[in-house]
């Protein structure tokens, strides 16, 4: 499977303008959601994205299930989601074009992505995960997740939010998901062509990155991100920017 590289510069300049409007995008929460460590780790410093003067500053990374098999792909960006982000279609995956078409020449798509948490796309991973490992999933409840290390911090269980869901009208998708349990935020798509001799030919589609997927910790609970354990609060504005309203240190 060939990857695509997303431009920075098409980052940047969403970054940029979006984070120009940030105080409008704050005079109304459109959306509010409780996240854990798990899908908001501290952030590493990052010396080409942050200033000089910010890198002291600390900033939790949003995780999600990256859903990277092909055909787990397809069970949620199915063509005609990948149709409705703006990608053509036209060519077959088998045809001889196929791989310069979709592996080599296929530009990126802006949209947005509908996140679940902790709902049924998460225990079905889940439920993969143990066929994979061989454990049977315990009756009423889900297997142990997935961990992941942080230099210096206890492994922590890998994140619970999950891609289910994308389009170009933002509207909808929080009408069809605009509970306390999903995320709707802008993101950038691309296009893949899985070969024959890589289980296809396949043309599926994957989330790329998520525009913002940083967020600052303000100063006043910058002590409660160096808990082991801890819940963010997290508030959606109008131009669906996400940001941290209060963050606490949780029991075990």
């Amino acid at each position: 499977m060939r990857h695509m590289v997303v431009p920075v510069a098409l980052v940047t300049g969403l970054i940029a303008a979006m984070v120009g409007c940030g105080a409008w995008n704050r005079g109304l929460a459109e959306q509010t959601i409780t996240l854990t460590e798990r899908e908001l780790p501290l952030a590493r410093p990052d010396r080409a994205e942050v200033p000089e003067e910010d890198r002291g500053v600390p900033r939790l990374r949003l995780e999600w299930q990256p859903r990277r098999d092909a055909l787990d792909a397809r069970n949620w960006l199915g063509d005609q989601t990948l149709e409705a982000l703006g990608f053509e279609l036209s060519v077959r995956p088998g045809d001889p074009a196929a791989e310069r078409v979709y592996g080599r020449r296929a530009l990126p798509r802006v949209g947005w992505v509908v996140f679940e948490l902790n709902g049924p796309a998460y225990r079905e991973i889940e439920r993969r995960r143990a066929v994979t490992a061989g454990v049977d999933t315990p009756a009423g409840g889900a297997v142990a997740a997935g961990r992941r290390r942080i230099p210096g911090r206890p492994d922590i269980p890998q994140s619970r939010l999950v891609p289910i869901d994308a389009g170009r009208d933002r509207q909808a998708l929080l009408d069809r998901h605009g509970d306390g349990g999903h995320l709707v935020l802008p993101a950038i798509f691309a296009i893949e062509w899985t070969p024959a001799s890589a289980g296809g030919p396949l043309v599926s589609g994957s989330l790329r990155a998520v525009v913002t997927s940083r967020l600052t910790v303000p100063a006043e609970w910058r002590g409660a991100v160096d808990a082991p354990q801890y819940e963010v609060d997290v508030a959606v504005g109008r131009a669906g920017l996400p940001w941290i309203t209060a963050i606490r240190p949780r029991d075990r």
